[in-house]
C-alpha cells in the first residue's frame, strides 16, 4: 500500500479538511483586510510622487574630513547621495557595492555618503569612509538636514541629482 493511502487511512478526511480550512482562512483574511494578493506584478510608480523633477534646495554640509560642501556644487554632472549607517545591517551589507560603484563611476559622477544616524560611532564612520577612493565625501548628518533636503527616508535610499539639483 502506498504511503499516501496509509496516511489517508490513518488521518482520513481530517487532513483534507485542515487543508481546505487553511486555504479558506488565507483567502478570507485577504478579503477582510483588503490586502493585495501574495503574488503580484510590478506596480508603475509615478515619478513626481517620488521627488523626480523636484529641485533640491541649496543645502550645505560638512564631510568627515572637515571640508564644507553644498548640493549646488556644479563640478559634477551628477551627484549620488547614498544614505548609509554603520549600525544598520542592510547598510553594512551594501557598503561593498557602493564602494564598487563609486570606484567604477565616470569622473563626472560624484558620490556623497550620508549617515543621518546620530548615534553612529565616529571611528566606525571613518573606517567605512576609508574604503572609498579619494573624492568620495562621507557626511555625518546628525540632524538629518541633508537627508531631508534630498528626500531620503531610510538608511538605504540613494538619490541622484543632476547639475540642476533635480
Amino acid at each position: 500500500m502506498g504511503r499516501g493511502r496509509r496516511l489517508m487511512r490513518m488521518f482520513g478526511g481530517v487532513a483534507i479538511l485542515f487543508g481546505i480550512g487553511l486555504v479558506g482562512n488565507v483567502l478570507v483574511a485577504g478579503r477582510i483586510h483588503g490586502s493585495d494578493p501574495v503574488r503580484q506584478g510590478p506596480r508603475l510608480l509615478h515619478p513626481g510622487d517620488h521627488g523626480v523633477g523636484r529641485i533640491v534646495p541649496i543645502t550645505t554640509y560638512v564631510g568627515l574630513d572637515g571640508r564644507s560642501h553644498s548640493v549646488a556644487e556644479s563640478d559634477a554632472a551628477y551627484t549620488v547621495f547614498a544614505m548609509t549607517s554603520t549600525s544598520c545591517p542592510l547598510s553594512r551589507k551594501y557598503l561593498p557595492t557602493l564602494v564598487e560603484l563609486a570606484a567604477s563611476a565616470p569622473q563626472e559622477v560624484r558620490f556623497v555618503l550620508v549617515n543621518a544616524t546620530p548615534t553612529d560611532d565616529p571611528d566606525a564612520m571613518r573606517e567605512a569612509a576609508s574604503r572609498f577612493k579619494k573624492g568620495v565625501t562621507y557626511v555625518h548628518d546628525r540632524g538629518g538636514r541633508l537627508a531631508r533636503a534630498v528626500g531620503a527616508s531610510t538608511t538605504t535610499d540613494v538619490v541622484v541629482l543632476d547639475g540642476r539639483r533635480t
